[in-house]
């Protein structure tokens, strides 16, 4: 009986959390995510200002496309070129607020490296040590892609390109 009673007192108390998330989340949808600030930083990178860093930005936006992408940092060109890859045929829009890559991609100041060590003792507690280390791999996957595509582009030694430097 008392076996019970602590189930279905598990099962309220998750239920109670579980609506609690989802008001969160649900009033953080609704929520409007601003504009971009009024005094955003200057990423090291853009001085000098590259030739593409306003890119389009004088003209009228296409009356439509086959896919819009929002921002133009790593994610946003990292997807654009995906497309591009997979069907040359495709219209693609890229919208940004300000300059290229000035959003979230100039906020990290140009790491590439994600810092890990801190992750891995609550990724081995909550997994076990193997599938830790396999989320720490994935994690990394990105780097060799990145670079290569770096270098296919001729980008590699503008700026000094490590994999990181963490033990």
């Amino acid at each position: 009986m008392v076996s019970n009673f602590l189930l279905l007192q598990v099962a309220i108390d998750t239920i109670r959390e579980m609506v609690s998330s989802y008001r969160r989340v649900t009033k953080q949808i609704k929520q409007s995510p601003g504009l971009p600030v009024s005094n955003p930083i200057t990423p090291f990178w853009s001085i000098p200002a590259s030739p593409i860093q306003k890119e389009g930005s004088s003209a009228a936006l296409p009356a439509s496309a086959d896919v819009v992408i929002t921002g133009s940092g790593i994610t946003g060109t990292a997807f654009a070129c995906t497309l591009l890859d997979t069907d040359e045929s495709l219209d693609v829009m890229m919208l940004e607020a300000r300059d290229a890559c000035s959003g979230a991609t100039a906020w990290n100041g140009g790491h590439i490296t994600p810092l890990l060590y801190h992750d891995y003792l609550e990724l081995k507690e909550k997994h076990g040590a193997e599938a830790a280390k396999q989320i720490i791999r994935f994690r990394l996957s990105h780097l060799d892609v990145l670079i290569g595509v770096a270098e296919e582009e001729g980008m590699d030694g503008r700026e000094p390109v490590s994999k990181g430097g963490n033990i």
